[in-house]
């Protein structure tokens, strides 16, 4: 155990509180009143469908947005107690990096390509320690080795393209714990990976999360890719959580039909043999447009009714106190899952 777990295991006071918070593109409301929070050496999955507001959300705890002047942030972020939304970019500069790290999708992108890997991960060390330039040479190459590139010494020098894309991922996975920060956010970390290698890089992180104490937050359309890392799931349709807990209550026993609609789209060895994988019926609305009245997912949903005009609250269930659903029927999914095989759900 670390001694960032010795003091502060996981389920101690939350590392990070997400209050009320809101994101808006003009008059695109991307992210609608969210709340959640995270302890240090715990695993957080947002799971759901592109458009969702799940990369929205870590932009916005990453002050990412603050160079956009569409964007409004509103609400709380509280990292330690302090709240983000109100730092400045240069108060967020020390922040980032340094206390909180993230992980994009496509390392090509955010790797300088004519740039040695080594020097772009020391760049990171120069900017935020004060260790000499043997110090950070040393540390580069224990980085390297902490994340499984095979002969670090020599693939310090390399450049990002004599990478495969699982090990690019490695490396900013590298660069994102080279501070040894307090959270890592990953956004679609394993998205063009291969299955075999995105395997890998979960388990990496399981590890890394386990070894130095760091909390996590995992942001995913899979919930497969969930079940390997987080303690706790938070699932979002259309800006909103619709519903949150525990990962195997949420596997077990999920309370919102769109939570299990999206479970019973997982490839299973004990599924029966399907001309295809079920599915959830039409498409999320765009942020782009008035969301519908009421429930936002009520016109893909087989179990409303007419109170569903009425927008439910987000509010504990029977499932505990720390298992919430947006639902007026809670744990009717479970009953009646909200899935149709593909060609009825285009004929509806």
């Amino acid at each position: 155990m670390s001694a960032r777990e010795q003091h502060r295991p996981a389920g101690s006071s939350p590392l990070i509180e997400v209050r009320n918070l809101s994101v808006r593109f003009g008059p695109v409301l991307a992210v609608d009143d969210l709340s959640f929070h995270l302890a240090l050496g715990e695993g957080l999955g947002i799971v759901g469908e592109s458009g969702c507001g799940k990369s929205a959300t870590a932009r916005a705890i990453m002050g990412l947005h603050r160079g956009d002047p569409r964007c409004q942030v509103t609400g709380k972020v509280l990292l330690d107690g302090v709240d983000l939304v109100t730092r400045s970019d240069r108060q967020m500069q020390k922040v980032r990096g340094r206390r909180i790290a993230m992980i994009f999708q496509d390392p090509l992108t955010c790797l300088n390509p004519l740039q040695r890997i080594g020097t772009q991960i020391a760049e990171t060390l120069q900017t935020h320690t004060g260790l000499s330039s043997a110090a950070i040479r040393v540390r580069t190459i224990e980085l390297l080795q902490l994340v499984g590139i095979p002969q670090p010494r020599e693939r310090v020098n390399a450049f990002p393209h004599q990478f495969s894309g699982g090990m690019r991922q490695r490396v900013m996975i590298a660069l994102a714990i080279a501070c040894d920060p307090a959270l890592l956010i990953a956004d679609e970390p394993t998205t063009a990976l291969d299955v075999t290698t995105q395997m890998q890089i979960l388990r990496l992180l399981a590890d890394l999360r386990i070894r130095t104490g760091m909390g996590l937050i995992l942001i995913t359309h899979d919930f497969g890719v969930v079940a390997e890392v987080a303690d706790r799931i938070l699932v979002m349709y259309a800006g909103q959580c619709v519903e949150s807990g525990r990962t195997g209550k949420i596997f077990r026993t999920p309370q919102h039909p769109y939570t299990a609609g999206l479970l019973a789209s997982i490839p299973s060895v004990d599924m029966p043999r399907l001309p295809r994988l079920p599915s959830i019926r039409g498409s999320p609305p765009s942020p782009a447009v008035h969301r519908p009245t009421g429930c936002s997912f009520r016109p893909r949903c087989d179990l409303g009714q007419d109170r569903c005009i009425n927008p439910p609250p987000l509010v504990n269930d029977s499932k505990g106190p720390e298992h919430l659903t947006r639902c007026w029927f809670p744990g009717s999914a479970s009953k009646a899952p909200n899935t149709l095989p593909p060609d009825a759900a285009e004929a509806t």
